[in-house]
């Protein structure tokens, strides 16, 4: 995590997170969804980490089981995206 950097480490998540988004790839947003999860553990907010681990799952569900079509309702926009 950019060597303790949490600011900047958060802004290469958020721009990770936001390319996969845009690209609709679901595994590189869950990629980033988990080291989101890690930098909100690191931070100290661990009921943050768990909603992250929570949406990151249900992404994953969702794709493994090859429901497509599913995929946009536990997707959400990015945290970029949002205020």
């Amino acid at each position: 995590m950019r060597g303790g950097d949490l600011t900047g480490a958060r802004h290469d998540i958020d721009t990770a997170e936001r390319a996969a988004w845009e690209r609709g790839q679901p595994m590189l947003e869950i990629d980033a969804l988990g080291c989101l999860a890690e930098l909100h553990r690191r931070s100290g907010d661990t009921e943050r980490s768990e909603q992250e681990l929570d949406h990151m799952e249900a992404i994953a569900a969702t794709h493994s089981r090859g429901s497509v079509r599913d995929l946009p309702k536990v997707r959400r926009k990015p945290s970029a995206f949002r205020p």
